[in-house]
């Protein structure tokens, strides 16, 4: 299966210090990677470092990051901008930050769209529009017309999650999506992005301190502890099988959620 996104021992430094060491994976075309562990411990830095938005202070310190092969920490800033979104794509954990709260949904998806194809403002909306009908959010045509805070936490994320694969980006990286969510709507993220991997065959990789989630969605399981991955491999065996004292500790605060 094709290779699409590979960290080859990764570290992440922030004013010198790294916090994030020596990470490996090879993502292929289709795959769901979960990236667990608990809050603070280097999961959605690992995101940042891909997408090239580390902020102030952080760099790659060692290592290689691959999309399709291309060293991304060798693009220009510009380069970086132009591969957001079109190659790689990004679902945040609180939709909120995502939209401009003054603009209607459907403005910012023709920017998102016009900004990577040439396409017209209606083949803007139409392609928008038939992707929220196959995701199964009702109405969206007012939707479309809606604004941000028009809509409830749960649907402006799935919307958030159509905006995201507008441009069906080869990766999509998923900072902890359904973790705001009541359990009702969580389920309905979950299912849709399944649903999305299957119409585009997208490799996701998803960070949750979930167990559950993870357990639901993923094909293969990244454990960090403390910035340093203490387990990684087939979500089967990791999940049935803990080798690390620190996956069996998050398993064992799991148990009723994970489903092996």
């Amino acid at each position: 299966m094709r290779e699409v996104l590979e960290y080859h021992q990764v570290e992440v430094a922030y004013q010198g210090r790294a916090v994030v060491h020596n990470v490996s994976f090879t993502l292929h075309a289709g795959e769901i990677l979960g990236v667990v562990g608990q809050s603070g411990c280097g999961k959605s830095t690992l995101l940042r470092a891909a997408m090239g938005l580390l902020g102030p202070g952080g760099r790659v310190s060692q290592g290689e990051i691959r999309l399709e092969g291309e060293k991304l920490l060798e693009r220009t800033p510009r380069e970086m901008e132009q591969l957001r979104g079109a190659k790689l794509g990004l679902l945040m954990q609180n939709p909120q930050g995502v939209f401009c709260p003054v603009r209607t949904l459907g403005s910012q998806m023709v920017e998102t769209l016009r900004a990577h194809q040439a396409v017209s403002k209606a083949q803007a909306r139409e392609k928008a529009l038939e992707l929220m009908a196959t995701l199964g959010l009702p109405d969206g045509a007012r939707i479309w017309n809606s604004y941000p805070f028009q809509l409830s936490g749960g649907m402006l994320q799935r919307v958030a999650m159509a905006l995201a694969m507008l441009l069906e980006p080869t990766v999509l990286l998923a900072d902890e999506p359904t973790s705001a969510l009541d359990c009702v709507v969580q389920k309905q993220v979950l299912m849709q992005l399944g649903k999305l991997r299957e119409m585009y065959h997208t490799a996701m990789v998803v960070v949750s301190h979930d167990m559950g989630v993870v357990s639901t969605l993923a094909d293969s399981v990244l454990v960090l502890h403390q910035g340093i991955p203490v387990e990684y491999g087939p979500a089967q065996e990791v999940l049935r099988h803990p080798q690390h004292p620190y996956t069996q500790q998050l398993l064992a605060a799991s148990i009723g959620e994970v489903g092996v």
